[in-house]
């Protein structure tokens, strides 16, 4: 993959340098390797554009005195080639956006949709608040946001359909893609500003499709819906592309710690082979965060443990054990972080 990337950026290279030497243009390009990647950079005076290539995808920034005014995405080299040449050759952002409509289309468009939006829905604008993420310059992300619910709405690929993330307490519970704006506005109002449960708008709009983290969110254990899911996660895992010939005995463990009602109370985790319990409220561990390893080995295990101090205990079998859940209730007086 990375060679064909790389590849498709020399290939950009030499179609720039083709069509410029048709011109007079005195525009200098150059191409290097950048992060793993390679760029194809073409400057005139102050203004400068950079070129890399996604998959199919011509990524251009749009520059002056390196500070960055525009971005886009586009898959036709030529539309890549002449917005390039037409912004070194001074346009104004404006002109731009009128000739090339692949520049800043996404936050154009995310812009655009939350106007009209909030002219629809007036009361949209009085009871959220609205912010444009921009990351990675070509990903731009509308977060509205009200209280503890939120909703992440951004445009992928080519498509004019906005993939819209419904959270609560920061945590995903529903998503959409829809045409319809219209739509859109509406689940938004009642999601943010009249607060509906997620079973109502699963009946309003089927669209809408409901994790299942949603109903625990819904009987307020949001939390401990989150641990339990993590858990259900976890065997999965164990049983999927993490499966051995100790399965069994590593699942029988697992189980045994869920009969205890851990999975209520406990994160299960991840790390390569390792199983790991903690207090994380959300996926990952932070440096120094109490936490249980398991590291399975042969017919034997590995505890790395970060409770109070970091100490190992090695288990001669896979088993639970009285010494395994002291350490497990231990676990549970901790915050949950």
């Amino acid at each position: 993959m990375e060679d064909q990337q790389n590849k498709l950026a020399h290939d950009f290279y030499e179609f720039l340098a083709k069509e410029l030497s048709k011109t007079s243009s005195q525009i200098e390009i150059s191409i290097a390797d950048r992060n793993w990647l390679w760029a194809t950079t073409a400057v005139c005076g102050s203004r400068s554009c950079t070129v890399t290539t996604q998959d199919t995808w011509y990524q251009v920034t749009f520059d002056i005195d390196s500070r960055g005014q525009a971005t886009g995405e586009t898959i036709n080299i030529t539309e890549a080639v002449s917005a390039l040449t037409d912004w070194l050759d001074n346009l104004c952002l404006s002109e731009m956006y009128l000739k090339h409509k692949f520049v800043d289309r996404k936050k154009i468009f995310l812009k655009k949709f939350w106007k009209e939006t909030i002219k629809g829905y007036p009361e949209l604008d009085r009871c959220t608040a609205m912010r444009l993420d921009q990351e990675s310059y070509y990903y731009y992300y509308l977060w509205v946001i009200a209280k503890d619910r939120s909703c992440r709405i951004y445009l992928s690929g080519t498509t004019q359909l906005p993939c819209c993330e419904f959270y609560w307490d920061e945590s995903q519970l529903l998503t959409l893609r829809t045409e319809s704006t219209t739509s859109l506005s509406l689940i938004l109002k009642r999601w943010l500003c009249d607060y509906a449960m997620p079973s109502h708008l699963e009946q309003e709009f089927p669209s809408l499709r409901i994790d299942e983290l949603a109903k625990y969110y819904e009987e307020g254990r949001g939390i401990e819906g989150e641990f339990i899911l993590s858990w259900d996660w976890i065997e999965q895992m164990y049983k999927g592309v993490l499966k051995t010939d100790k399965t069994p005995e590593i699942l029988k463990l697992i189980g045994q710690m869920r009969e205890r009602g851990y999975d209520k109370t406990l994160r299960a985790g991840q790390s390569m082979y390792t199983f790991i319990v903690s207090r994380s409220r959300r996926l990952g561990l932070k440096r120094d965060q109490p936490a249980i390893g398991f590291d399975f080995r042969d017919d034997a295990m590995d505890l790395y443990i970060k409770i109070n101090d970091k100490e190992k205990l090695s288990c001669p079998k896979i088993e639970y054990t009285q010494q395994i859940d002291v350490l497990m209730k231990l676990l549970e007086t901790k915050e949950i972080d």
